[in-house]
C-alpha cells in the first residue's frame, strides 16, 4: 500500500510539473522508466561485445550513456563476477 501512495504522489508531482504539457499515468510513468533502463543495458552490452570484438571491422559505435540513469540506478554500469574463464588453470579452477 505504502508503495502504490509513494508512486502516486511520483505521478502527481511529475504532472504538476511547468514543463509538463500532457499528464502521465503512473503504469506510463513505470514503462518510460524500464524503457529507459533497457536502453541503457543495450548501450552497455553493445559497448562490451564491441570490446571483445575481433579487429579489423568498422570502428565501435560511440555509447552515450545518459549520466541522469547511471546516477538513478548505477546497478546497471556494474559487471556480473567472473567466476571462470577460459584463461584460467586447473589450480584456480580446483581453488574454486
Amino acid at each position: 500500500m505504502i508503495k502504490k501512495l509513494r508512486g502516486m504522489r511520483y505521478a502527481s508531482n511529475y504532472n504538476e510539473a511547468s514543463m509538463i504539457s500532457q499528464e502521465r499515468t503512473l503504469q506510463q510513468l513505470k514503462k518510460l522508466w524500464t524503457n529507459l533502463k533497457q536502453t541503457q543495458r543495450e548501450l552497455l552490452t553493445k559497448e562490451k561485445q564491441a570490446r571483445f570484438a575481433t579487429s579489423g571491422g568498422p570502428p565501435p559505435p560511440e555509447i552515450n550513456i545518459d549520466p541522469d540513469i547511471a546516477t538513478i540506478a548505477p546497478h546497471l554500469m556494474t559487471t556480473a563476477p567472473v567466476i571462470f574463464t577460459s584463461n584460467m588453470t586447473e589450480s584456480e579452477i580446483d581453488g574454486k
